[in-house]
């Protein structure tokens, strides 16, 4: 296993620092005006394997990439580094020691899974010690509280609960409790408490969405929030920040970055997530339950028309208990500033308020969706979003500002831009609020920065 430890001491208090005041940080024991909380964290360099979990205490943050095991301060710049057997999954920093929740077997199975903890010492990352647990769905996220540990994973398709092993110190399982979720794709990824109760990160897939389950000390679920979470949460200073991992092709391989970005909302209790949703820089406290929908499919032609077979789907979404339905046009839609995007069967204005008509009448709030991430953007030819230019900048807040006018109503915009640089997403959420749409509640996924 190799190890690389950049610095002995602790960094970000502007020099190197001995043993005992390491391990003093590590228990929370720093003042909090030396404590910086910047907006977005991002790791230094890139990885094999993409951002799994995190977690953070005093000045230092612990990034698991699948393979490799990062330590960073709080400018995230890296001090300490090890390479490790996949799959590592998330991890949690509890005294001197990390603990990283593995599977070196299959996910999502019923009895192929092969589930450990690995521990480490937090300061060097050198491996420590190794438990073997009975977790055959495939162990991927832990945190911890008291003298327990509790650990998540996968979850087979058949399956309609969550389930979280709770250990005792040698890693003997006291009790599994059962979450009342409805299936979640692969499971639970990661875990964290705050304030005494749960927050669980889970992926989204196959009509489910990415969110955050929050739950009681005792398991009951409390509420599920929309987006963030999945590959991370780390509570720095007081204040929560979930994570994000963007792809990068560099030297023509697929690389991973890692970045944290803020979460005002946990602290205020403001129901979403900041990446979710934002109001005039309020957070909102209306719960919403969405589900998407696509009009074009992945190859742009257009999958679903409005008529007969749009009021069905609507009326089942309701059916389902769904308030809320994200809409994604793509090059579904005749877009009045760039008409020539429009693909076979694209839907008109008329088409498009009618079927919005239609949704709320079913009792669904429509949510214009907009979907910047490769390679979904393909579409947009070469005017898409990594380019980053004033131009492609100026074509995409020209479709924005279509379905602003269109839906009308709308009281959210979602803006997906997964796999996007940091740089480009800033770049697009300051040219959002150059053109004016600031008025607009902005979801746009991967930058913190849209709550300004």
């Amino acid at each position: 296993m190799k190890n690389t430890n950049v610095e002995t001491g602790v960094g970000g208090l502007g020099g190197r620092m001995g043993s005992a005041c390491a391990a003093a940080l590590l228990i929370g024991c720093i003042p909090a005006f030396a404590l910086e909380v910047p907006s977005s964290i991002k790791c230094e360099g890139s990885y094999g394997g993409h951002l799994q979990g995190t977690d953070a205490r005093g000045t230092n943050i612990w990034w698991s990439f699948t393979k490799t095991i990062v330590r960073t301060d709080l400018s995230g710049r890296v001090l300490a580094s090890c390479d490790a057997p996949p799959h590592q999954g998330d991890l949690c920093v509890k005294g001197d020691t990390l603990y990283v929740a593995v599977n070196r077997g299959r996910f999502n199975t019923e009895t192929e899974g092969e589930s450990y903890v690995y521990s480490f010492d937090a300061m060097t990352l050198a491996q420590k010690r190794i438990w073997r647990l009975d977790m055959p769905m495939g162990a991927g996220g832990m945190t911890w509280r008291g003298d327990r540990f509790y650990v998540v994973g996968g979850l087979p398709p058949t399956h309609r609960v969550n389930y979280v092993h709770e250990y005792d110190t040698d890693f003997r399982l006291v009790r599994r409790h059962e979450l009342n979720t409805g299936f979640t794709v692969m499971g639970i990824q990661t875990a964290t408490i705050m304030d005494g109760e749960f927050l669980f990160g889970i992926y989204g897939g196959k009509g489910n969405l990415p969110g955050v389950l929050r739950c009681s000390p005792d398991f009951r679920v409390i509420r599920r929030y929309v987006e963030g979470g999945s590959t991370g949460f780390a509570k720095i200073n007081g204040r929560m920040y979930t994570g994000s991992s963007p792809k990068i092709l560099q030297d023509g391989k697929q690389r991973w970055t890692g970045t944290l970005l803020l979460s005002e909302n946990f602290l205020a209790d403001a129901k979403l997530l900041t990446n979710a949703w934002c109001e005039k820089g309020v957070f909102t406290d209306a719960p919403v339950n969405a589900a998407m929908v696509e009009v074009c499919a992945a190859n742009g032609d257009v999958k679903l028309k409005f008529g007969d077979a749009w009021r069905e789907n609507m009326k089942e979404l309701a059916a389902k208990g769904h308030n809320a339905v994200f809409i994604d046009f793509a090059c579904g839609y005749r877009y009045p500033s760039h008409p020539e995007l429009a693909v076979k069967g694209a839907w008109s204005e008329e088409d498009v308020t009618r079927a919005l008509d239609v949704a709320r009448e079913e009792g669904l709030e429509p949510i214009p969706c907009m979907d910047f991430t490769s390679p979904r953007n393909s579409w947009l030819g070469a005017k898409n979003l990594p380019a980053a230019s004033k131009e492609s900048l100026d074509f995409c807040c020209d479709l924005i500002k279509d379905l602003v006018n269109v839906f009308g109503r709308a009281r959210y915009f979602r803006i997906k831009t997964d796999g996007l640089s940091d740089e480009t997403v800033r770049a697009l959420n300051d040219a959002i609020i150059d053109r004016g749409y600031g008025s607009c509640p902005w979801s746009l996924k991967g930058a913190s920065a849209a709550a300004r």
